[in-house]
């Protein structure tokens, strides 16, 4: 209760509807809570007040604290992409020889778990070494 009272201030408008009703009914029952409760108000009214001394609305604070949006630019993903292929600090290097030999990897990873029955090139032989694949004509 402590926690919800610090979280959302003495205000029970404020507290959320799922658990306000419970809320005030467990601080009607405790005067611990009901000091505590009367405690955040005056904290929250002071800090009202100061806002509204200084002219900072609620509004104008967020604005102020929020940033501002990133603005989406189209070649970002592709210099980070380039960036991180090309580093400039020599620790980075593994970078790019891992990308060098993913082929490798992959090729190794296929041969491995190719299967075969028929182990027989000579029909694939033929055809990719015959005259006219070679581009030589017998006239």
């Amino acid at each position: 209760m402590k926690t919800l009272i610090a979280a959302y201030g003495g205000d029970p408008m404020r507290w959320p509807e799922d658990e306000r009703d419970q809320a005030l009914t467990l601080c009607h029952r405790s005067a611990t809570l009901q000091q505590l409760i009367k405690q955040q108000q005056k904290l929250d009214g002071a800090l009202d007040d100061s806002l509204l001394t200084n002219g900072l609305s609620v509004e104008s604070i967020l604005e102020m604290t929020t940033p501002p949006a990133r603005p989406v630019d189209a070649t970002t993903s592709e210099s980070d992409f380039w960036n991180w292929l090309l580093p400039t600090s020599a620790y980075q290097w593994w970078k790019p020889a891992v990308l060098a030999s993913a082929p490798l990897l992959l090729g190794i990873v296929i041969g491995v778990n190719y299967t075969e029955e028929s182990t027989d090139w000579s029909a694939l032989d033929s055809i990719v070494f015959s005259p006219v694949a070679l581009g030589e004509n017998y006239e």
